[in-house]
């Protein structure tokens, strides 16, 4: 039987460690410590890596989720990402969450994000 990870090796590990590792640890957190994860990975929309940003994103509108108004808000600040996989990702999530205001970002993506991709996610938003 395997060990259950500690929660603040696995938050270094998600911050300081690169590459599969870091991946690794963030599927960890989601595993063992579902309830302490959305901050996490909040955090991690901060972070210099843009796979992790996406991965958090993605993460962050999983069902079930419930502090939704934080998880929106950071989810939000991310449709402003410098990449747009990170902000159609976090428009993604938004849907998936089912946030109240989506179409109002979703609207304004639609008309104003210079990535076809996102625009895409956003026309697909309006159209829920």
């Amino acid at each position: 039987m395997k060990h259950k990870p500690r929660f603040d090796q696995l938050v270094a590990a998600c911050h300081y460690e690169e590459g599969e590792r870091q991946y690794e640890a963030i599927d960890a957190i989601k595993q063992y410590y579902p309830d302490r994860a959305s901050k996490v990975f909040i955090e991690l929309l901060d972070s210099p890596d843009m796979t992790v940003r996406f991965k958090a994103a993605k993460l962050l509108g999983e069902p079930g989720e419930k502090d939704i108004e934080v998880v929106a808000a950071a989810l939000i600040k991310a449709l402003d990402d410098s990449s747009y996989v990170v902000r159609s990702e976090a428009l993604k999530s938004l849907i998936r969450l089912r946030y109240p205001s989506v179409q109002k970002y979703a609207l304004l993506l639609l008309h104003s994000d210079s990535a076809w991709q996102v625009r895409s996610t956003a026309a697909e938003a309006v159209g829920f």
